[in-house]
């Protein structure tokens, strides 16, 4: 047996090694302890070790490095590695070669910190950028001394950003990408910008209705061609960035965004319906790629123990982009002129009823020309701007290779993201309808003037932003999944009371799901993504992005439901329903293994 391991200047290079045989690894017990001085051990990936192997390996004290090559960890290998690290005294210097899966770093950022003696940690050079490459040196830089040689000093191949710039401890992880704040700037902004469009549709449906004489049902088909537009093309979406990186998908989704804001115009001019819708399906399509790509890359910027956090964050910008739509269309698409069943007869008959149809439609105009430029120009600034290199975009390189495994990281036949794509369907088919018919619901049953309603959707808008930026807060004492339960079920009961009790108490029930209902999307997405890799999860945000058509769905079905009860508030039925389903995968989905399917 001793033939089996050799010792070649302080090396001992491990490949066809079974440890599950008991007599391999006495043999490199004894051939590691027999060593005059420390020496460094390679394994490559064609070994066979159990976990508690592992220990054996990482517990010899006269081994001074250890270098991974290629080799595939399970999630209890990552857990037994980052466990002997944390209790290990003697080990200089760990390298690991080849892919990196998710597990495996955060593993290594929550025990790391405690290491007292590793001064030297390597990743490949496609890690260069990756931030919480940066956070492990920082763990470990203090174990450096003057007295120790240049070549014990911490290193990593990571030129773009120095290691100081990051400070994580196992009590406070930092939500925000240091070193990387423009382009985070620059993304956050984005959800800002299609916060505006989406609000934009909610005073359309009132103001489409007055101006070609819509039913409910036909209205709500506004929300049906939108989402649409993010159902068709968050799959090539992804494949784009698959093969081009974020960038592109943030280049694409703004020119195509700016291209259909600035169709409204012609469209308004020949005055037909279908040309708005087309146009909306378009400006969909550019939000389409955004959001698959500007969720994903805002998760990943940073410390994964802080990705629904961060994503809350810059998902609490979207709110703000909403109340500014609603506020920009209830003051210059929204005229303020009603007219009674009796006036439109006089106006007919005077022959100034198609005059002042074409008025109202002619007021989109403005607004959206505005929003197109605004577009543009913030598509410029991201094109120039440097982007760094995500954790997936590092693990494509070798996501084939990956994919050859049995890992099961690179797989979407994972319980846990399958729920998420269906709560993401529910939660956005219950935020759009909820929204698109709240004008109406609060006409109907209060008797305010379109005017006044828009300030009152404005106002619960408003809340939606501050259940975003509080719920960041919260998450740090409560874990996230266990918030958007409690907030669910709380909708549940407003909801409940819109449903049974119209009027003033409803409608004021209504305006306050907006607080509770604002972190679920980010909560969701975030959560779906946990555990996937590489490429992979650029398919897999674009899938739960393609959930957004539950807007599609849900909406149009509340308008249907609204003509056949002839009651708005019945049709609120369907997002009780909704937060009904999330409150379970709250408390039950996410707690189901993933890795079992």
């Amino acid at each position: 047996m001793s033939s089996q391991f050799k010792i070649v200047n302080d090396e001992l290079v491990l490949s066809h090694m079974n440890f599950v045989d008991s007599n391999v690894c006495q043999t490199f017990s004894n051939t590691v302890n027999a060593a005059s001085r420390p020496i460094s051990v390679t394994i490559k990936e064609d070994n066979q070790i159990s976990p508690q192997d592992w220990k054996l390996i990482l517990q010899n004290s006269n081994i001074k490095k250890l270098t991974l090559s290629n080799v595939e960890l399970s999630r209890n290998d990552a857990r037994v590695i980052g466990d002997c690290l944390q209790n290990n005294h003697t080990l200089r210097e760990f390298i690991i070669q080849g892919p990196v899966t998710d597990f495996t770093f955060e593993v290594l950022l929550e025990t790391l910190d405690k290491n007292k003696t590793l001064t030297n940690i390597e990743f490949d050079e496609v890690y260069k950028t990756d931030i919480r490459v940066l956070a492990l040196v920082k763990m470990i830089e203090g174990n450096r001394t003057p007295s120790r040689p240049n070549s014990q000093i911490v290193s990593v191949t990571t030129p773009m950003l120095k290691a100081d710039e990051i400070v994580v401890s196992k009590q406070s992880y930092a939500i925000f990408p240091s070193g990387q704040m423009v382009p985070f700037f620059l993304i956050t902004a984005l959800f800002f910008l299609w916060g505006v469009p989406n609000s934009f549709n909610d005073v359309l449906i009132r103001q489409f209705s007055k101006s070609f004489v819509l039913t409910r049902f036909q209205a709500g088909l506004i929300q049906s061609a939108f989402f649409m537009g993010y159902f068709l093309w968050a799959i090539p979406a992804a494949l784009l960035m698959k093969k081009a990186g974020y960038k592109a998908g943030f280049v694409t989704g703004l020119v195509l965004y700016g291209v259909g804001a600035l169709l409204f115009w012609p469209a308004a001019l020949i005055g037909r319906y279908s040309v708005f819708l087309a146009a909306l399906f378009i400006i969909a399509s550019g939000l389409s790629f955004l959001e698959t790509a500007a969720n994903p890359f805002i998760a990943q910027l940073g410390n994964p123990k802080t990705s629904e956090q961060r994503l809350n964050f810059s998902q609490a910008f979207n709110p703000l982009g909403a109340i500014t739509g609603v506020l920009v269309g209830t003051l210059f698409i929204f005229s303020g002129v009603e007219l009674s069943e009796k006036e439109v007869h006089s106006m007919k008959v005077n022959g100034t009823y198609n005059a002042y149809l074409r008025k109202e439609t002619l007021r989109v105009i403005n607004p959206y020309v505005v929003l197109a430029i605004i577009t543009f120009i913030w598509a410029i600034l991201i094109l120039i701007t440097k982007f760094p290199v995500t954790k997936d975009e590092a693990n494509v390189v070798y996501h084939d290779q990956i994919e050859n495994k049995s890992s099961k990281s690179g797989s979407l036949c994972r319980i846990n993201f399958i729920f998420a794509v269906i709560a993401q369907f529910f939660y956005v088919g219950a935020q759009v309808g909820t929204w698109s018919y709240f004008i109406q619901y609060a006409q109907d049953n209060t008797k305010i003037p379109e005017k006044v309603a828009g300030y009152w959707l404005t106002g619960t808008l408003a809340a939606f932003g501050v259940g975003r930026f509080s719920s960041v807060y919260l998450m740090k004492f409560v874990r996230p999944n266990l918030l958007m339960g409690l907030y669910s079920l709380i909708n549940c009961v407003l909801v409940g009371i819109g449903v049974f009790f119209p009027g003033w108490v409803g409608m004021i029930s209504i305006f306050c799901t907006s607080f509770f209902m604002s972190l679920m999307f980010p909560t969701i997405f975030a959560i779906g993504l946990k555990g996937l890799v590489g490429s992979t999860t650029k398919i897999a945000g674009s899938i739960i992005v393609m959930a957004i058509v539950g807007g599609a769905v849900l909406t149009p079905l509340m308008g249907l439901i609204a003509e056949l009860t002839h009651s708005i508030a019945k049709a609120y039925l369907l997002p009780f329903v909704s937060y009904l389903f999330i409150a379970l995968y709250s408390f039950l989905g996410v707690k189901i293994n993933p890795e079992k399917m």
